[in-house]
């Protein structure tokens, strides 16, 4: 073969290597508060509306909010192939009065919302397939309903208002179902909370029994999950809190397979469980597993046996549920009974501070281990932990890890974990 012939050929071979390599880039669209729908979304004629852009915008597409304050945002156009993103221009800041979320494959980045973040079909029916591939991060807002599949909220802040009031929602953070057509209830699928603090919600210290209307009887919680399928909650921040920080139960649909790792469960504002999973006769599937968490107060019942398993854990819990699996946790109140294998009681010491609940009172808890920790550190379960903690730090690879969310290290003191936007709605 000619020497020019091969040139070429290895010259056409390199670049279609160059070609295959490179993924194709996705254009960029833009939102402005003087914008206008009508505009092509681009920097110099930006559309007004999230949904305007995500119109416009094909699977791939980067849509950049410019700093200043807009109205409702609510996304219904057809949904893409593939993810647009919608992201605050930099160093911008982007608040807007609520978020909609109706469709697929949309990521948002960096925006606050003084009202609403919900993530469901738009008609309150389910559909096939319905609401998926949804992606926040460090997005805050006031409550958050969700009723969706494959759904990743990492970061943000959430809650400060009181459930009693019937323009708010009862919950600062609902994971739920909705029917179909048929009347046949679909809970969500695959939802997972990563760095998330949720705090202050009020019920009136006896669940909104002292208002009228339709809110009398509400059960306000910080986080409820009403069936579901695969939910995870980790790395995640609760405190003043009404009644529980998570309660989670079959309804309606079924629940299995919870996640529950390297959280901070804070105490409540009155009697009730910071935790509180299941109740009499329900039946969870699946594998259900809370591991390596601060949980001020527990309970859990669920059948059958082996429903759920806790691991880990610096915890306190009035009875050791039947059929529930307990090992390496270390049970921190005098009240706590002490489960299982590997178990001890003990007060670990905690950066602090850990005052009692007090709604809006601007107190974020720290229960991070201090240095001379004797009580945690070296006492959680060697069954099953996760490889880091709340703060990204690894656990050991041999010897027995720290029980509690935290993964001491002899660091001397520490902060809580970096949060984005504080959000503080009445």
């Amino acid at each position: 073969m000619p020497m020019n012939t091969k040139m070429i050929l290895t010259a056409m071979f390199v670049l279609s290597a160059l070609l295959m390599a490179a993924p194709a880039q996705g254009a960029t669209l833009y939102v402005a508060t003087n914008g206008s729908d009508g505009n092509p979304c681009s920097q110099a004629a930006p559309c007004a509306s999230f949904n305007g852009a995500y119109s416009k915008a094909a699977g791939g597409d980067t849509v950049i909010i410019a700093g200043g304050t807009y109205g409702n945002q609510s996304l219904t156009a057809a949904t893409k192939g593939s993810v647009v993103t919608f992201q605050a221009a930099p160093g911008a800041s982007v608040t807007i009065a609520s978020l909609y979320i109706n469709t697929r494959f949309v990521e948002v980045q960096n925006v606050t919302s003084t009202g609403r973040v919900d993530i469901m079909p738009s008609n309150n029916l389910w559909v096939t397939p319905t609401v998926n591939h949804i992606t926040l991060r460090n997005v805050s807002g006031k409550s958050m309903m969700i009723v969706a599949e494959d759904v990743l909220v990492q970061g943000g802040r959430y809650g400060g208002f009181d459930g009693c009031v019937e323009a708010n929602q009862e919950d600062v953070i609902d994971v739920w179902q909705l029917p179909d057509s048929g009347g046949t209830y679909h809970a969500s699928s695959r939802v997972t909370f990563d760095g998330v603090v949720v705090h202050d919600i009020t019920d009136h210290n006896n669940t909104c029994s002292d208002v009228s209307g339709s809110a009398n009887g509400r059960h306000v919680d910080c986080m409820q999950i009403l069936a579901g399928h695969f939910i995870t909650v980790r790395n995640s921040i609760f405190y003043n809190c009404a009644t529980s920080d998570i309660i989670a139960r079959p309804f309606r649909d079924s629940l299995d397979n919870l996640t529950f790792d390297n959280n901070f469960f804070g105490d409540v504002l009155h009697p009730g469980a910071a935790l509180n999973l299941g109740a009499s006769g329900d039946t969870f599937g699946g594998g259900n597993v809370v591991r390596n968490n601060y949980i001020a107060s527990t309970g859990a019942t669920c059948q059958p046996a082996g429903c759920l398993k806790y691991y880990g854990n610096i915890m306190s819990t009035g009875s050791c549920g039947a059929g529930i699996t307990y090992d390496g946790n270390v049970f921190a109140e005098s009240w706590s009974a002490v489960c299982g294998t590997n178990g001890k009681r003990g007060q670990p010491s905690f950066v602090g501070p850990t005052p009692a609940p007090g709604y809006l009172n601007g107190i974020q808890p720290n229960h991070h281990l201090v240095s001379n920790d004797t009580v945690a550190t070296a006492a959680g379960s060697l069954v099953t932990f996760p490889a880091t903690d709340i703060d990204g730090e690894p656990r050991p690879t041999t010897g027995r890890p720290d029980a509690g969310a935290d993964q001491r290290n002899s660091v001397t003191s520490r902060p809580n974990p970096p949060t984005n936007l504080q959000v503080v709605v009445q």
